[in-house]
């Protein structure tokens, strides 16, 4: 699997992907993708296209855990998105559920959250 990162060379992305290293190397999951682009920019989001097998994970640069060069709270961060991933790349894809109306579909966007 090729790890491929988008950042700013300041501090406050440094230390976030340092984290994002100690966090990553840490976790065993048997990466069945080809690449995983991890993006420190302007908002936050988990993709995974199935026939490329390519993944992106975008982190929001003004979260405040990252703002504050929280460690435990980026921590957090990472481990839900690469949470997000594993279930995406599992095939459950909270985006593709049944929902009714919006009421329906942001419950099941707090239930992916939840998890």
């Amino acid at each position: 699997m090729k790890l491929v990162k988008s950042y700013e060379k300041d501090t406050r992305s440094i230390f976030f992907m340092k984290i994002f290293d100690e966090v990553f190397t840490s976790l065993y999951y048997p990466w069945k993708i080809e690449e995983l682009e991890v993006v420190l920019g302007e908002e936050g989001y988990v993709e995974f296209d199935e026939i490329t097998k390519k993944a992106k994970i975008s982190f929001n640069y003004e979260h405040d855990f990252i703002k504050d060069m929280d460690e435990r709270g980026i921590k957090s961060l990472i481990l839900h998105a690469l949470y997000s991933l594993i279930l995406k790349i599992s095939g459950m894809r909270y985006d593709k559920f049944f929902a009714r109306n919006e009421e329906e579909k942001r419950i099941i966007k707090a239930m992916e959250n939840f998890v």
